[in-house]
């Protein structure tokens, strides 16, 4: 009888304890999701640290992800804006731009930071600068028109630090070099420097790697190594129309590998050393490089300026000063010699040079040439030419 009315009153029995914990680890897990919800909504509602410091003179990050919907213009500050890594910058099209004088557009300090998809403009002495501890990465960024006078401070995209990347990215018309690593371990990679009025690339760190970049219309030269910026690697790099070299090292135990030169002052220049007014420049000996596979085509000076400070004498294919380069691969095709001081291929001074199964044709003075008496410790082997100036070139 109790049963009975129990079920017509409506009655019911106590649930187990598995039941009931069940039931609370629902209503637990329902609670935390609406929380992440309401977390999520005010996020996207409300600016984050990162946005909030997208102003002249701010600071950004470190942490989060920031998509950039303004620009900064004509901004005073020293530098325009920090980036603080780690960090995700997504410039997304904006710009920052500096008012005027001596002070830096975008400076990226920390460690791992991601920068993207902007450009810094005109007035900004360097304008997107790589310092910190590195391991930055950099790409699909600009820099246009760094500073208003030429002078060696004067850099579109400056890397300091070491182990960083920058890809996909463009110097252009700076008062001085394009793009200048500093820093070592570093992988400057498919990018562009045009229109710039010192060197298009200027290397001074250790053991970088630049690939498949191009550089065109540099008053400088095109790539330029300096003198203790040792074992780096150039690979698939093409110069074209500088009014310098092409090509220049001053460095030791480097490797050029299938870069081109075309229509420069001089295709390639293996100097001991190269004095230009630079800091810290000079005094080193290169040598000991590995040449392999590069081309040299039609270089003399496209616009027929000699008397450029870094370019005393023009013409030439490969030039070498230095010791002990390995020299195999090359091709050097119809490079002239307006004052008849280059060939095709030409030893000019150093010893110990390994020079093998390299083509090179079709120049005004020899196709190769070798000024030590009797070629020296020189060994040539195996290329192919129309012209030598000593029976041991061959």
């Amino acid at each position: 009888m109790m049963k009975a009315r129990d079920s017509l009153m409506g009655g019911r029995r106590e649930a187990s304890p598995q039941v009931r914990h069940a039931i609370t680890s629902k209503i637990r897990r329902s609670l935390a999701a609406s929380v992440g919800c309401l977390a999520l909504a005010v996020a996207l509602v409300l600016p984050g640290q990162a946005e909030a410091g997208f102003t002249c003179g701010g600071t950004v990050g470190p942490g989060g992800t920031l998509v950039v919907t303004t620009d900064i213009g004509q901004c005073p500050s020293n530098p325009v804006l920090t980036i603080v890594g780690p960090v995700t910058v997504d410039m997304a099209g904006h710009h920052v731009e500096c008012l005027a004088g001596h002070q830096a557009g975008i400076n990226i300090i920390g460690t791992g930071a991601i920068v993207k998809n902007g450009m810094v403009y005109p007035g900004c002495q360097q304008q997107i600068v790589l310092s910190g501890a590195g391991h930055h990465e950099v790409h699909d960024m600009a820099g246009h028109q760094a500073g208003d006078v030429s002078d060696v401070g004067v850099v579109s995209i400056l890397i300091v630090s070491d182990h960083n990347v920058l890809r996909n990215s463009l110097a252009a018309l700076s008062s001085g070099d394009g793009i200048r690593v500093a820093g070592s371990f570093n992988v400057v990679k498919e990018s562009y420097a045009m229109l710039n009025l010192g060197d298009g690339v200027r290397v001074l760190g250790k053991s970088n790697v630049l690939k498949n970049n191009i550089v065109s219309l540099s008053v400088g030269d095109a790539f330029h190594l300096v003198a203790g910026a040792d074992q780096n690697t150039l690979a698939g790099n093409v110069a074209v129309s500088n009014e310098g070299v092409g090509f220049r090292s001053s460095t030791a135990e480097s490797w050029f590998s299938g870069n081109s030169s075309v229509g420069n002052a001089t295709g390639f220049w293996f100097t001991a050393q190269h004095h230009d007014g630079f800091p810290g420049e000079g005094g080193a000996t290169g040598g000991g490089n590995r040449i392999q596979s590069n081309n040299a085509i039609y270089n003399l000076s496209p616009l027929g300026l000699a008397g450029v400070s870094n370019v005393p004498e023009i013409g030439g294919g490969l030039v070498i000063e230095e010791n002990g380069d390995f020299v195999s691969g090359n091709r050097a095709i119809f490079n002239l010699s307006e004052t008849a001081q280059h060939a095709g291929i030409h030893v000019k001074s150093g010893s110990h040079h390994v020079i093998s199964g390299n083509t090179s044709l079709f120049h005004d003075w020899d196709d190769l040439r070798d000024e030590n008496p009797g070629c020296g410790t020189d060994h040539w082997s195996n290329d192919v030419f129309l012209t030598a100036n000593q029976p041991c070139v061959h």
